[in-house]
């Protein structure tokens, strides 16, 4: 039997919660008269999902009309709530009086004006937040709660959680329950704070005991769903009638309504959702559409949909009532931003199509666009396209960005910028996005982005501009793009924990490449300490949200160490994932596990046929790294094509390898102009090869200027090398504080090379004051980076009296023992090992060395092999062997190291790769290449080449 409600009309705020709510028969118009009057004037509870909760100035019922009449031009708080949840309502008129009184200095109009501003464009949302903080800045609490709500969903600021969370608690801790009940709402949800259905439950029921309708409506959400207290329907049923009578909880009670259960009563709780519908609740339209299908919920509806639309097609008269009677209501909710419709209309893709046609027919440029875009999700359409055309210049901002995706997609950049630009222009902040990656892209591809590294001019600063501009404006794809900026530090952007906070705003949002960014700043320490375990349950989850680079990053992980079979085997398959997505790094991975080097150079192979250079480059790489999968020729020829086709890492490759002689006899002519189109399009290794070339007159006239040039080039471009070469060279021109300055931030961002070199102008006081102890520190932390010259080193500054090595070599030991080990450290802590002046020492280095050179660290690689060919191979007497066995295996091992892996450190160079697309280089060790020729001399000969002098 149906059961009617009436509203409250004189009962007090106390009785909201004072018991369940007194029923009478009444007639439903008047209810819903009465609920058209109130919430034209009410808190509405559609800004509690949203959270953005202020204060009221007042929640009292109005006189009941016969008619609902349209407000009069007034500014409160209540009126500018009023229009944000009914968007067709908003009015002109409202604006302006607030403007005025907001001029005059009242805080409240204010306020009201930022929280229209709220439902314009996105430009309007930068200022609405700048209202915010002045008003809350000024010890305006209502303000305090959307200010706390922009910050923490980026709507018109910069993400920034930490602080979204302290404005909140701060001033719901001052007792302004729009922010009791803002973070309540953010604790049953651990949106921004941590997920507390207790505390939720509590704020909620402490506001709502002082008859705050807000908190009565939450609290009966709560009971709803049974989140933080007991689930009761009855109990949820007497808040959410008492809040809906002040405006307040109105699409919830209609929910309960419609549910199946003992409080249902559908027929009542679709005459309110279709009130609510009309007023601009979106969750209400799609409730009734569910309902007018006959369906308990969404999920039912799911399947329901396409049946009723497959009887009316059948003619049947029922079935076509309904179907019209719903679409266009989930439409409306579609249209609006209501996910679930969207996802029910897919159900019936011709029926909302013929929907959108008929609206664009009649002059609606948002059902222009909708219609275009749905025709253009099934291939070229001319028609749709000069639809799109049109509506764009025509002022509508969305149009014009789907325009530009359309012919970015088809690879039509120059198409594709103008119109991102005017879509940007006119206001839809992912325009600005799409425009600042477009931008960004085109500059990585002509090396654009490397020359204007200082991000003050050119297309690099207006990416950088749009970037920001977007974020602020609400695109997650802009805020991805700003992080990426931070993350790389390109040009004055070095914030890695601001890009932390927005890479996690961007993987909440669902942004895979976010979650790597994120998962990328965790695996490299970027926030402090590393944390491999975070770091690849964000990696499986970018790669489960189709990141081919995520797949090979977390298949990677799960291969180091000791994996269990089933490890094994997960790893594998995301490797296999990233491969068949287009990651190649994903390729080169696969190559290393057992029985998949064939599948992997298959896949390269395929990719390469397919005009992917990149992937002509990394199955060069592949198939250097393993020659049994190619001869050099096949290598030279896969280097060269890439590099024709301007493919900048095949360039330099194919230059680094004819210099060091890799790939035949050494041409240092041969290689100069392949390294000069690398460093012309800005890869910064290529530049440091060239300097030394330049320095050294390999393969050029020598030009110690022109030496300079190209390190300060590579420097900029981020390879520490370059920077290393630079300061040695201000060094050698008599610039010592020059270069005592550049090998510090160089020392800084992790180049054990530079911090030795620190170390050594430390020690001799060159550049400034000596200081032996920070000398020591420097030389310290080159060996745990794995620079080998600096771990011998060590010893003498022991016993100088300048430091222990007890501490040293328990960071090296854990260094290298960690889950995620750096092998390069092992190789130290061998070379540490080896020339102790104690033989059980000696005797642990080449486990260490093992270690390290299988993991492809070439120099422990070199170091083994003497410690086999030699017995001791530290610093003790040693002899050379005699055994054959040995001797093979020690030529083996330098061999290795001569003709060192591609990426000396996979636990720092796969990864790094993947996340900037800039190779390490191959680092052949001279002393292991002299070894190998050594090895074909006669005995006596070889014993005359003293190669157990040392290492």
């Amino acid at each position: 039997m149906s059961r009617r409600r009436r509203p409250l009309r004189s009962a007090s705020r106390r009785s909201i919660v004072a018991g369940p709510v007194k029923r009478a028969v009444s007639q439903p118009g008047a209810r819903l008269r009465k609920l058209a009057a109130t919430l034209r004037g009410a808190l509405l509870g559609a800004l509690l999902g949203a959270g953005v909760l202020v204060a009221s100035s007042s929640c009292e019922p109005r006189p009941e009309p016969e008619t609902p009449a349209p407000p009069p031009p007034v500014c409160s708080i209540t009126a500018a709530r009023d229009r944000v949840a009914d968007r067709a309502a908003f009015r002109a008129a409202e604006r302006e009086v607030c403007a005025r009184a907001c001029d005059r200095g009242e805080a409240p109009a204010c306020l009201a004006r930022a929280l229209m501003q709220t439902v314009e464009d996105p430009p309007r949302h930068l200022e609405a937040a700048r209202t915010f903080g002045v008003l809350c800045s000024a010890g305006y609490l209502p303000a305090c709660t959307p200010l706390a709500t922009a910050v923490a969903t980026g709507h018109g600021a910069l993400v920034d959680r930490r602080r979204a969370e302290s404005v909140l608690e701060a001033t719901c801790a001052a007792d302004e329950p729009s922010a009791c009940v803002t973070l309540a709402a953010w604790h049953a949800e651990g949106f921004v704070v941590p997920r507390d259905p207790g505390r939720a439950a509590a704020l909620a029921a402490r506001w709502c005991e002082r008859a705050d309708p807000f908190a009565c409506a939450a609290l009966g959400a709560l009971y709803v769903r049974g989140v933080g207290v007991e689930q009761d329907d009855a109990r949820a049923a007497a808040l959410l009638e008492g809040a809906c009578t002040l405006g307040v909880g109105c699409s919830d009670l209609a929910a309960l309504e419609l549910a199946p259960g003992p409080r249902q009563n559908r027929e009542a709780g679709a005459a309110l959702g279709r009130q609510l519908c009309d007023l601009g609740y979106l969750r209400a339209c799609r409730l009734v559409a569910v309902f007018d299908l006959g369906a308990a919920g969404s999920a039912e509806a799911r399947g329901i949909l396409p049946a009723t639309v497959g009887t009316c097609r059948a003619g049947e008269a029922a079935g076509c009532a309904r179907v019209e009677r719903a679409l266009p209501l989930l439409k409306r909710a579609c249209d609006g931003g209501d996910a679930e419709s969207c996802e029910l209309l897919r159900r019936d893709e011709a029926g909302s199509v013929a929907l959108y046609e008929r609206g664009c027919a009649a002059g609606g440029w948002h059902d222009c666009w909708i219609g275009a875009t749905h025709a253009l999700a099934s291939g070229p359409d001319a028609a749709a396209l000069a639809r799109l055309l049109a509506v764009c210049e025509a002022g509508y901002a969305r149009a014009c960005t789907s325009l530009g995706a359309w012919h970015l997609n088809h690879g039509d950049l120059a198409e594709a910028v103008p119109r991102f630009d005017r879509g940007c222009e006119l206001g839809d902040a992912r325009g600005c996005a799409l425009e600042a990656l477009a931008l960004d892209e085109r500059g990585r591809a002509t090396g654009a982005a490397a020359t204007e590294r200082e991000g003050t001019s050119g297309a690099y600063a207006r990416a950088a501009e749009l970037g920001r501009r977007a974020c602020m404006g609400g695109a997650a794809d802009g805020c991805a793009f700003v992080a990426s900026l931070h993350y790389e530090e390109r040009g004055p952007f070095t914030d890695f924990e601001l890009a932390a906070r927005l890479f996690e705003d961007g993987c909440d949002h669902g942004l895979a490449a976010s979650c790597l960014g994120l998962g990328n700043l965790h695996y490299f320490g970027r926030l402090g300490s590393r944390d491999p375990a975070r770091a690849l349950a964000l990696y499986t989850r970018a790669c489960d949200g189709g990141h081919p680079t995520a797949c090979n990053n977390a298949g990677y992980l799960r291969s180091l160490g000791q994996p269990s079979a089933e490890e094994r085997a997960a790893s594998a398959a995301m490797l296999q994932k990233a491969c068949d997505g287009g990651a190649n790094l994903g390729c080169m991975n696969l190559a290393n596990v057992p029985g998949q080097l064939a599948t992997a150079a298959a896949a390269l192979a395929g990719h390469c046929d397919a005009r992917d250079l990149e992937a002509c480059t990394d199955l060069g790489l592949l198939r250097a790294e393993h020659p049994e999968a190619g001869d050099p020729a096949t290598v030279r020829a896969l280097f060269a094509t890439a590099c024709g086709g301007g493919e900048r890492d095949g360039c330099a490759y194919l230059g680094m390898f004819r210099l060091e002689g890799l790939l035949g006899p050494v041409d240092e002519r041969g290689a100069a102009e392949p390294l000069l189109r690398a460093c012309g399009a800005g890869h910064a290794s290529a530049c440091a090869a060239l300097g030394r070339m330049a320095a050294e007159g390999r393969g050029m006239p020598g030009d110690a200027g022109r030496a300079g040039r190209l390190y300060e080039r590579a420097c900029d471009g981020g390879a520490p090398e370059g920077c290393t070469l630079l300061a040695l060279a201000r060094e050698r021109s008599g610039d010592f504080p020059g270069a005592a300055s550049l090998f510090a931030d160089t020392c800084r961002a992790g180049f054990g090379a530079a911090c030795r070199e620190r170390g050594r102008m430390l020690l001799a006081g060159l550049g400034g004051p000596a200081d032996p102890a920070a000398a020591s520190e420097a030389y310290e932390q080159a060996a745990a980076l794995g620079d080998e010259r600096a771990a011998r080193r060590l010893y003498q500054l022991q016993s100088d009296g300048w430091l222990s090595l007890v501490r040293l070599r328990a960071d090296l030991e854990r260094t290298c023992d960690a889950d995620v080990p750096n092998h390069a450290a092992c190789n130290s802590l061998g070379v540490l090992l080896a020339e102790s002046p104690a033989p059980a020492d000696r005797a642990l280095a080449p486990a260490r060395y093992q270690k390290a050179c299988e993991a492809g660290v070439p120099r422990a690689c070199k170091n083994l092999g003497v410690t086999v060919l030699c017995g001791g191979g530290g610093a003790a007497p040693a002899k050379l062997t005699t055994a054959t066995a040995d001797r093979v295996r020690a030529r083996a091992l330098f061999e290795r190291a001569c003709r060192p892996p591609v990426r000396a450190e996979p636990a720092r160079g796969l990864l790094m790769l993947a996340a900037s697309g800039t190779p390490l280089t191959y680092e052949p060790v001279e002393s292991a290449c002299t070894l190998v020729q050594a090895l074909d001399l006669p005995p006596r000969e070889l014993e005359r080449a003293r190669p157990c002098d040392g290492q």
